[in-house]
């Protein structure tokens, strides 16, 4: 009957439509970024999904890279820097720039946020001024998350000597409350991710700070953020120049347009 013909007509579009949507997400490539899923606020696993500064900023590239469907994976810190330097990983976030620590990195991506490394110690042991990093801080337990060289080379030297005890822990959470109870005299890692830990420490009645005493030491270095890509395996990544080469553009324009600052903003509620 006559009246079919538009409704053959349609179902034929709508087929056509389908297909090509099919095709197209063929041929995007897969991507897959491992995040670390216990950086408070910055990357971590909440209910499992992935949250935080950086997974905002990162998602919302992400959009706009051509010919990608692009997966984020949160792993922990360690496992994930070791995925990567085998080569089994493609890229994590969020390493700070350490080429001759981290020679299975490279390259480095565009920069995202400036984090600034801090000391936060107990009141205890701040009897006598402690504003040089790390030399001011010798003899004392100081309290690190696993995989992480927020503290500097120069800290690491001084650990390898003897001069300052190393406790290595899981997480910024668990480096708070080992302050806290007195376990370490100092804790060290970017400054917002302390704050943030500690606040919510405060509200679930784990600290006072009347009670504990804990206030900031001194600050180190600041240091950028970046995706970390592998340089191992390279047959398995022919894709790597061009991902590289679009997310490069896509950070950069980010930041000029103040997007990357508003993002961050937008999380704490500024």
């Amino acid at each position: 009957m006559s009246w079919m013909r538009p409704l053959q007509y349609l179902s034929a579009i709508a087929a056509a439509l389908v297909l090509s949507i099919s095709v197209a997400r063929a041929e995007l490539i897969s991507v897959e970024i491992i995040g670390d899923n216990d950086y408070i606020p910055y990357s971590y696993e909440d209910d499992g999904q992935a949250q935080g500064i950086y997974v905002n900023i990162l998602r919302e590239a992400f959009k706009r890279v051509r010919g990608f469907d692009v997966k984020i994976r949160m792993l922990p810190w360690k496992r994930g820097l070791a995925l990567v330097a085998r080569g089994d990983g493609f890229a994590i976030f969020p390493p700070y720039y350490f080429p001759e620590q981290r020679p299975y990195m490279q390259p480095y991506s565009q920069p995202m946020l400036l984090e600034q490394v801090s000391i936060f110690c107990r009141d205890s042991v701040m009897g006598r001024p402690r504003s040089k990093w790390p030399d001011d801080f010798y003899n004392l337990r100081i309290g690190n998350n696993q995989g992480f060289l927020t503290p500097g080379p120069a800290f690491f030297g001084a650990v390898n000597a003897g001069l300052i005890q190393l406790n290595e822990v899981t997480d910024t959470n668990t480096g708070l409350r080992m302050l806290v109870h007195g376990r370490i005299d100092c804790f060290v890692n970017d400054r917002r991710a302390i704050q943030w830990e500690l606040q919510a420490l405060q509200r679930s009645g784990r600290y006072d700070p009347d009670k504990h005493h804990i206030q900031e030491a001194t600050t180190g270095a600041g240091h950028w953020a970046y995706i970390g890509y592998t340089n191992k395996q390279p047959e398995r990544y022919p894709f790597k120049e061009d991902f590289v080469r679009q997310m490069d553009e896509i950070l950069k324009d980010m930041h000029s347009t103040g997007e990357i600052d508003r993002i961050a903003d937008q999380f704490f509620g500024s």
